[in-house]
């Protein structure tokens, strides 16, 4: 990974971030290394909550999930600031992400029933 890759936005380069996810979307190779770069980070965040917090047993799931929940927020939240209109801003992208992990806890308890056919 170089460290190109990991400096944060600037405010000018936002737009292109919006460009970049809408041209990923649409280019299964470049979604694709998107996707493996996510994959191999959220492994070394799971590996970083288990040293930090002393989770010792390599079966304990939830490191790994607390992880991957917070990446499926972030893509909902990526996702919603791709399609919006006009400008984008690393304000509406954060303003997504709040938005969508505000949602985590209700997703977990949500309960459906069966549509009735029409």
């Amino acid at each position: 990974m170089s460290e190109r890759s990991c400096r944060p936005w600037s405010p000018k380069s936002a737009p292109y971030g919006k460009v970049y996810r809408q041209l990923a979307a649409r280019t299964p190779s470049m979604d694709a290394h998107g996707l493996r770069f996510c994959q191999d980070t959220s492994r070394a965040a799971a590996e970083l909550l288990r040293r930090r917090f002393g989770l010792a047993d390599p079966a304990d799931l939830r490191p790994r999930l607390a992880v991957d929940l917070l990446v499926a927020a972030f893509h909902c939240a990526l996702d919603a600031w791709t399609s919006s209109p006009g400008t984008p801003t690393r304000g509406d992208l954060a303003t997504h992400l709040r938005t969508a992990c505000a949602a985590l806890p209700a997703s977990l308890s949500l309960t459906v029933a069966p549509a009735t056919a029409p």
